[in-house]
């Protein structure tokens, strides 16, 4: 899914250029135009699911694949100026995230900027954290020049406005591998270990 949606139209509109000419056409096919091409392709997902699940891992590959740059942000680069700076370090972030192109950025577990409003031991500051933090995340989804995920084990504890449709391109579950891509993991390391015989 994360090949289809995002990977192949984000690579194809690398290759595009920017002045007027259309994108390169998947076959024989006539080329694309670079607005269709950028109606198709998705900019955000939400990975949820237990840790230790390889959600960091997979967006570095993203980035990897598509030749990137890769960025993390997390709850310590919102607290870096103190609790009581948060919201201006929100700004300053994604002011320098919003100067960015070509690049994939991991907000790795951030719940606490984006906390579900509703529930009534939730203080004051942190529902404007949250209005804040939408705002700047969808100015980021609609510049259309990066991609970004947010990666969480609570998806529970995010904001409606965070999980409605519309506000990400996609929602993943990510798990633990299934027996099938155990098997074929124990396998290969096997392949590694066992001495070839000619």
């Amino acid at each position: 899914l994360l090949q289809q949606r995002m990977i192949e139209p984000l690579a194809r509109l690398s290759e595009a250029d920017y002045l007027g000419r259309d994108a390169p056409a998947e076959s024989a096919e006539a080329p694309v135009s670079l607005t269709a091409l950028q109606a198709k392709a998705s900019y955000s997902a939400i990975l949820f699911g237990p840790p230790g699940t390889a959600k960091t891992t997979v967006v570095a590959a993203i980035a990897k694949r598509l030749g990137w740059g890769f960025v993390t942000v997390d709850t310590s680069t919102f607290l870096r100026d103190g609790l009581s700076n948060v919201a201006a370090r929100i700004t300053a972030v994604f002011d320098r995230l919003l100067q960015l192109e070509n690049c994939v950025v991991l907000f790795d577990e951030i719940e606490e900027f984006v906390l579900d409003r509703s529930n009534p031991a939730l203080t004051m500051e942190s529902r404007m954290l949250t209005t804040a933090m939408l705002t700047k995340l969808a100015d980021l989804r609609g510049k259309r020049r990066v991609a970004f995920f947010v990666a969480t084990n609570r998806l529970t504890a995010l904001d409606a406005a965070v999980t409605r449709p519309g506000r990400f391109d996609m929602q993943l579950f990510v798990g633990t591998p299934n027996l099938p891509a155990r098997m074929c993991r124990f396998e290969h390391k096997l392949s590694q270990l066992t001495p070839s015989i000619s």
